[in-house]
C-alpha cells in the first residue's frame, strides 16, 4: 500500500490480478485514498470485482485479432505484423489472395457452402505456410500472408496453385503481390497488394499480379465508374440512343439499334466498353 501511495499524491487507482484460495483468477479495481483523521493518516480502500468486464474486453480483443470462422488472424493482426517488420527494418512482401467466382458458390449452394470453402482454403494455407508467414483472413473471401521479398513471387505462385488444386472445382485465386519500398506504411503495403489482386482478377483470374504505380490510376478510375454507374441506375440516368438500320437496296430505315449511353457529372462521358464490363463484374448488368 505504501508503494501504491508513493506513486500518487493522496490517491491511487489500479486494476490488479488476484488468485482466490480455490485457484480461480479474478480481477479487481483497487481504489486507495489517503485521508487525515484526528492527526492520523488513514487509508480508505475500495475494491470492485471487474472480472466479467475483463472477460468481455478480452473476448473483444480476441475477435479483433482472430477470425471466428477460420481461426486465422485478422486484418488488424496483419497490419500490426507489417508495421512491426517495417519498424525493425525487415520489410516483408505482402501477398493477398482473392477467391475467384466465390459469389457463385454462395448464390448457387448457399452461404453454408461458402463457409466450407473458406475454412478449407484456410486449412490448406495453414498446412502449406508456417505461422511465420502471418497468415490471415482480411475480409470476405480475401486472405493474406507475408513473405521474404526475395521469394515473394514463388510464394504467391505456390499459394495460387494450392487453391486451384486442393479446394474445389471452379474455385481459383487471383493473387496480388506488393514488395514494400522505403517510406511505405503498413496501410500502404496492404492497399497496394489489394490493388494488384484486383488487377489479376481483371486480367482473367487465377493469376498473379505484382503492384506497380500505374495501378492506382486504373483502379481509381474503375471505382469511380462503378460508383457513377450505381448512381445512374438509382436515378434512371442512363440514356438510350437509337441508331438506324438502313436497307441500302430500298434506301429506307428498316429498324433501329438501341444503345445505352452514360454521362456522369464528375467523370464525364463513359463509353459502353468501360461501363458494360463494370456492370457485369459487379452484378449490375
Amino acid at each position: 500500500r505504501r508503494a501504491m501511495l508513493e506513486r500518487a499524491s493522496g490517491s491511487f487507482t489500479d486494476e490488479r490480478r488476484y488468485v482466490r484460495s480455490d485457484g480461480q483468477v479474478v480481477y479487481g479495481l483497487v481504489q486507495l485514498r489517503r485521508v487525515q483523521s484526528r492527526g492520523r493518516m488513514l487509508l480508505l480502500g475500495h475494491l470492485v470485482d471487474v472480472t466479467e468486464r475483463r472477460r468481455v474486453e478480452d473476448d473483444l480483443r480476441l475477435a479483433q485479432r482472430q477470425d471466428r470462422l477460420t481461426g486465422l488472424g485478422t486484418r488488424e493482426l496483419l497490419l500490426e505484423a507489417i508495421g512491426g517488420a517495417i519498424g525493425r527494418g525487415e520489410p516483408r512482401a505482402v501477398i493477398v489472395l482473392g477467391l475467384d467466382r466465390f459469389a457463385h458458390v454462395n448464390e448457387g449452394l448457399g452461404p453454408g457452402a461458402g463457409d466450407v470453402v473458406l475454412v478449407t482454403v484456410a486449412k490448406e494455407l495453414e498446412k502449406a505456410f508456417s505461422g511465420a508467414h502471418c497468415l490471415t483472413r482480411i475480409g470476405g473471401d480475401e486472405f493474406a500472408l507475408l513473405a521474404d521479398p526475395a521469394v515473394a513471387e514463388e510464394t504467391a505462385e505456390r499459394a495460387r496453385k494450392l487453391v486451384a488444386e486442393e479446394v474445389m472445382a471452379e474455385i481459383t485465386a487471383s493473387v496480388g503481390v506488393r514488395t514494400p519500398v522505403a517510406g511505405d506504411t503498413a496501410e500502404d503495403a496492404l492497399r497496394d497488394a489489394l490493388l494488384a489482386m484486383h488487377r489479376a482478377k481483371d486480367a482473367g483470374r487465377n493469376r498473379i499480379a505484382a503492384f506497380d504505380n500505374a495501378m492506382r490510376g486504373t483502379i481509381s478510375r474503375r471505382i469511380a465508374v462503378v460508383r457513377a454507374l450505381r448512381k445512374a441506375l438509382a436515378s434512371h440516368a442512363l440514356e438510350v440512343h437509337f441508331q438506324p438500320i438502313w436497307d441500302l437496296k430500298t434506301d429506307a430505315a428498316v429498324g433501329v439499334e438501341a444503345l445505352a449511353r452514360m454521362t456522369d457529372e464528375t467523370i464525364g462521358s463513359v463509353p459502353p466498353s468501360e461501363f458494360i464490363p463494370a456492370a457485369e463484374a459487379h452484378h449490375l448488368i
